[in-house]
């Protein structure tokens, strides 16, 4: 989790919302676990907000390595953070 909450994108976009006083904050939820087929975790930056999520960004982190790269949930494309 902290992998993903110090990304630049999400550093960036919690500063600017501290500037403004918001009470809520971007934050990474693990939505899937590696398996014996996929050894990648699935994790999403979302807000919460009551009782609902609201998802920003996708990415997938290599179990192994820590590795990150984007995931493009609709097409099931996987980009490099630098794309």
């Amino acid at each position: 989790m902290k992998l993903i909450n110090s990304l630049p994108e999400v550093v960036k976009e919690n500063k600017i919302r501290e500037s403004v006083h918001s009470i809520t904050f971007l934050r990474a939820y693990i939505q899937n676990t590696p398996t014996k087929t996929d050894q990648y975790y699935y994790v999403s930056t979302s807000e919460e907000k009551g009782e609902r999520l609201f998802t920003y960004d996708w990415y997938k982190v290599n179990s192994g390595t820590y590795a990150v790269s984007y995931y493009d949930v609709i097409n099931g494309k996987t980009m490099s953070l630098s794309e």
